[in-house]
């Protein structure tokens, strides 16, 4: 898989070209699982296992809530393998909430001497979410259209991880995992994104873009202006082994990612503003309109997060239940 988490480029575009005064949300929560491989014994032709692939998306707009779950398992005889994958967004003025779940796992059991083995399961799932707020920002007393330097907060907050084991043989997993944030306001543009690249217990890690960050924008008082919140986490991972001679063996591969967001991404409030010369200006006088109605003047506070259904959350854990026990307890 070469791109786990996209950008969410047709949400940024419709997010630079939304008016002043209205309010959008949109949130997307995509999945896939496969599970795919064959195995051969004394050079026999290869059996194949029931290749089996699935995908789901869901799509929503409003205040927005989106979620997903599939898991998928092909067998025969001593060879398995499973994918599964779970993805949420919610999104409401001020804040977004995201999460995703990926498992993959493969396992053979080799009785005697098979000549080749290839069994692969992987679990892919990818949330994103964006919204954009018309705001009007003005102090009386001051010129409309006099520029306004306001120094705001955004809180960001979540974890991303990889993992996975392999067995002896020619046996390897591989997991990625991703979170990416964008917001604009004024002549104000920023993003960061971190991500974790785990393959055979080799970590490659990028910078935290987790935190409470400062930010400075300039905005014309009492003149409408558009502010755009986008992010968006991935979580990709396959397990499988590949083996030619095995002999008795017993080989087995899992991996498991995980990208969560549903601490949020959020509107943390404005810590300060200057007029056109630099000079303070009293936030009490500071005063702020906007589309949604949200009071951006306070940091956002996350609401109960309306958490995918038990069920959903299990699809994507529920194949790897399955092959932590038939590791332990091989035929």
């Amino acid at each position: 898989m070469n791109r786990v988490v996209p950008w969410v480029a047709a949400l940024t575009l419709s997010i630079g070209l939304a008016p002043a005064c209205l309010a959008a949300y949109t949130a997307t929560a995509e999945v896939n699982a496969q599970a795919l491989g064959q195995a051969s014994v004394n050079e026999l032709a290869p059996v194949v296992l029931g290749s089996s692939d699935q995908q789901r998306d869901t799509r929503a707009s409003g205040t927005a809530t989106a979620s997903v779950g599939v898991s998928r398992h092909a067998q025969v005889g001593t060879a398995d393998a499973g994918g599964g994958a779970s993805s949420w967004a919610q999104v409401v003025a001020g804040g977004i909430q995201l999460q995703a779940t990926g498992t993959g796992n493969g396992l053979f059991l080799s009785p005697g001497d098979a000549w080749f083995a290839r069994i692969l399961g992987r679990g892919t799932a990818y949330a994103g979410a964006s919204f954009s707020d018309g705001l009007t920002f003005s102090v009386p007393g001051l010129a409309v259209g006099a520029p306004l330097t306001l120094t705001f907060g955004i809180n960001v907050t979540g974890s991303i991880s990889s993992m996975g084991q392999f067995a002896q043989g020619l046996s390897g997993y591989g997991t990625v995992t991703d979170m990416r944030w964008h917001v604009s306001l004024g002549n104000l543009s920023d993003g960061r994104s971190e991500s974790e690249y785990n393959s055979n217990g080799l970590i490659d890690r990028s910078a935290v873009a987790t935190g409470l960050r400062s930010f400075v924008a300039t905005v014309g008082n009492g003149v409408p202006t558009v502010l755009a919140m986008e992010a968006s986490v991935g979580a990709s991972a396959q397990g499988g082994v590949s083996c030619r001679g095995c002999g008795f063996a017993a080989l087995y591969a899992e991996g498991n990612s995980y990208a969560d967001f549903s601490h949020t991404f959020a509107w943390n409030g404005i810590q300060g503003a200057l007029d056109a010369a630099g000079n303070p200006l009293a936030l009490a006088d500071l005063q702020v309109m906007s589309s949604s109605g949200f009071n951006y003047l306070s940091a956002w506070s996350a609401p109960v997060p309306e958490l995918p259904s038990p069920a959903l959350m299990a699809a994507g854990l529920l194949v790897l239940a399955g092959f932590v026990g038939k590791r332990r307890h091989p035929r």
